[in-house]
């Protein structure tokens, strides 16, 4: 970004800092001063966005004065002076309506109204690098993706790269994630877990999958944990144990990506059921930890979750309130190892515990119900 700041962070000083600096519009800017108001406008504002989300994003300002030569606009800022008599809040809405309707597929944007100037506040809109690509307007199917020169409409060619991108990055996680399993189920996990079965989550960031940037173990080391321990290809950031063995660890690889290992889900008995409990409390609790930690690493959305059970063949769930008393559920468990379908984290403001819930309900009807029992 032009501005290396996170959006709430950027101040007033930022943005003057763009007319002395003299920072034209280009491949990651765009100035505007107005909001939209007729179709023109509009369709031009879903332009820019999409042309931002199919190529490496970028920042597109409300209030700037351009500098004018020869009757145009010459894409450098003289001036910022603000949204005269907006009402923040509503254009806010305005514009997020704007975007949902009129782009597909449909695109998450962040926006934030920077106060201190001349006619009002200036409202930043941050269109992040899109990895559901390419976006393309409704209205007028085009695709764009943006250069130093402004938006340029995609040729079939490269709309067909575009797709073949997001398809390869998506390989790579399945990749990634199926061979992880395959490890934990053949316990050779990132450290010795106690036996039985286990619940895994992966978070999965799409820019791990998409570039060959690794992060340093000095960078690792810095995240809150205890217990750490280095292994092959990444940190082992926490965990908890029982006689030398793990129950319970988050890892992060050198690419970005987090493994949550719940192992103490089984009831000790001779009776082989599951405490769906164990895991759908804690597992949350762990996958918030581990988005905490990626925000500290400036590893930007999207995030793929996955959940998947482990080593649990031939197993019930346990469905008691009442723990002295074993219940299994109707059914066991018919695979080695199950996995649910994905959930998609395309905001930090976001519900882990929403996002997870279909997750979590997947497990309980691959035992045989429609839902967790009440």
């Amino acid at each position: 970004m032009i501005i290396p700041k996170a959006l709430q962070e950027i101040e007033k000083a930022d943005l003057e800092d763009l007319v002395a600096r003299e920072v034209t519009e280009n491949k990651h800017i765009e100035y505007k001063l107005t909001l939209p108001s007729d179709k023109s406008e509009k369709r031009d504002l879903l332009a820019d966005i999409s042309a931002f989300a199919n190529a490496d994003g970028g920042d597109i300002l409300f209030g700037v004065r351009e500098k004018i030569e020869d009757g145009k606009n010459t894409g450098l800022p003289e001036a910022f002076l603000g949204l005269r008599g907006a009402n923040i809040d509503q254009e806010i809405l305005r514009l997020q309506n704007l975007i949902r309707d009129g782009l597909e597929p449909s695109l998450q944007v962040e926006m934030r109204a920077v106060p201190g100037f001349e006619q009002g506040p200036v409202l930043v809109v941050r269109v992040p690098q899109s990895w559901n690509s390419p976006h393309m307007i409704k209205s007028s199917p085009c695709f764009y993706v943006r250069s130093n020169n402004g938006n340029n409409p995609l040729g079939v060619q490269e709309i067909r790269q575009v797709f073949l991108l997001s398809q390869t990055i998506e390989g790579r996680m399945r990749e990634f994630r199926d061979e992880r399993l395959a490890r934990i189920l053949s316990d050779e996990a990132a450290v010795p877990l106690i036996e039985g079965p286990r619940v895994v989550f992966h978070i999965l960031p799409f820019i791990s999958f998409a570039n060959q940037e690794r992060l340093s173990f000095a960078r690792l080391r810095e995240l809150d944990g205890y217990l750490k321990r280095p292994f092959f290809g990444g940190l082992v950031v926490d965990q908890s144990q029982i006689e030398g063995r793990a129950k319970r660890y988050r890892a992060i690889f050198v690419n970005g990506a987090f493994e949550i290992v719940l192992a103490r889900i089984a009831i000790a008995s001779s009776e082989r059921m599951l405490v769906t409990n164990r895991f759908e409390r804690q597992g949350p609790t762990e996958c918030q930890h581990a988005i905490m930690a990626l925000q500290k690493l400036e590893i930007p959305l999207p995030y793929v979750i996955s959940l998947a059970l482990v080593g649990a063949k031939g197993y019930r769930v346990h469905v008691s309130q009442d723990t002295m008393i074993l219940t299994a559920g109707p059914q066991p468990f018919q695979r080695d190892v199950l996995v649910t379908p994905e959930a998609l984290m395309e905001r930090f403001d976001t519900s882990i515990e929403d996002l997870l819930a279909p997750l979590l309900t997947s497990i309980w009807n691959a035992a045989g119900y429609y839902e967790k029992p009440q």
